[in-house]
């Protein structure tokens, strides 16, 4: 697909909506201009419900569909990484564990297997450039868990950090301060009769990009991601698996 789409010279993009959000922007640009200095370690954290009551079976429950909490919502986290900081992961060390474990079919109701998993629990190591020195990250994911929705990054530096939330606030923290500090952001507007929440707003924005280069007769959306960014996220993906059934860390390509 990725090589198709860079043959066919057409507009081609992964729908990682969350990049449009003007906070997630913000925080990017204090990152590259030096807000909080050398990024040490960041955090992705990732808790919804969702899946937590019983439910029926679907794509989700089903590894071979593509389903699970790796692929739906940590491809996310992977993209927010690689596209706030400009590096690529080098190495992951990855936990997946299925904690429903049967789904009734829709149609007859009888017990299905699920073979996808629930909770995330992921290390990461990043290579090094001029933003990056021995840099790591954690990546906590559930659609399990009760409580309030939380979609969360936060990145720490040298000389401080930066945090934004589900709500669209970002924080600043000072090395030294002890306290977080509010960041004025415009916040995206939302369509009419859409869900509250970043996925929304950050799809508004996506989508009005779209059809602003398409009027436009642009092959491309800047900020966007592309399908080389889909295939570098499927290889963090992959890795991701297979130190899930290894144990151990594994290297990335």
């Amino acid at each position: 697909m990725t090589d198709l789409a860079r043959e066919a010279d057409v507009l081609a993009l992964i729908d990682h909506e969350l990049r449009f959000l003007s906070s997630r922007r913000k925080m990017r640009a204090m990152l590259h201009t030096g807000a909080i200095g050398t990024v040490r370690h960041c955090n992705y954290v990732f808790r919804s419900d969702y899946r937590g009551v019983l439910g029926t079976w679907d794509w989700w429950s089903d590894a071979a569909m593509g389903g699970g909490t790796l692929g739906a919502i940590g491809s996310h986290a992977v993209d927010s990484f690689r596209w706030l900081l400009d590096a690529e992961i080098s190495e992951v060390c990855c936990v997946l564990s299925t904690h429903v474990a049967e789904r009734p079919d829709k149609t007859s109701g009888t017990m299905r297997p699920v073979t996808s998993d629930d909770t995330v629990r992921m290390l990461l190591r990043f290579a090094e450039t001029p933003l990056t020195k021995a840099t790591t990250g954690s990546v906590s994911l559930s659609v399990v868990e009760s409580g309030k929705l939380q979609n969360q990054l936060e990145v720490y530096g040298s000389s401080g950090a930066l945090m934004v939330e589900e709500s669209g606030k970002l924080w600043h923290s000072p090395a030294g301060a002890g306290a977080w500090r509010p960041v004025d952001v415009d916040h995206n507007p939302l369509v009419p009769g859409m869900r509250e929440g970043s996925w929304s707003r950050g799809f508004t924005a996506f989508s009005c990009a779209i059809v602003t280069a398409l009027r436009e007769g642009r092959k491309s959306v800047e900020g966007a991601a592309t399908f080389e960014d889909g295939y570098r996220v499927q290889l963090v993906l992959d890795a991701a698996h297979a130190s899930n059934e290894s144990g151990c860390w594994t290297r990335i390509q």
